[in-house]
C-alpha cells in the first residue's frame, strides 16, 4: 500500500453518496504499472474514457460510480491532480 505520505488529497466541494458511503475527499496514489491490468484498449472515444475512469478509480480506491457522480468542478480538481500521478505509467 501507498504510504498517505505519497497520495495528493483532494477535497471534494460536492460530496459524493454511492450506495450508503459518503465521499468528501480522495486520496490519489500515483499509478502503478499494476493499474493497467485488464484495461480496455483502444483508440475509440469509449474505449479511452473507461480506460481513463478505471485508471483513476484504482489510484483512488474508490468504485467507478463515485467518480461519475463528480460535480464538473470537483472532476476537473480530480483530473488535474491525476495528470502529475501517472507520468511514466500511461
Amino acid at each position: 500500500m501507498v504510504p498517505l505520505s505519497d497520495r495528493v488529497r483532494i477535497p471534494l466541494m460536492f460530496p459524493v453518496v454511492i450506495d450508503g458511503a459518503h465521499y468528501t475527499e480522495f486520496w490519489v496514489r500515483p499509478a502503478e504499472p499494476e493499474d493497467l491490468a485488464g484495461l480496455r484498449w483502444g483508440d475509440s472515444l469509449e474505449a479511452r474514457l473507461e480506460r481513463g475512469m478505471t485508471l483513476v478509480a484504482r489510484m483512488c480506491d474508490v468504485p467507478e460510480a463515485v467518480l461519475y457522480a463528480l460535480d464538473p468542478s470537483d472532476a476537473g480538481r480530480l483530473g488535474t491532480a491525476v495528470e502529475g500521478l501517472i507520468s511514466g505509467v500511461v
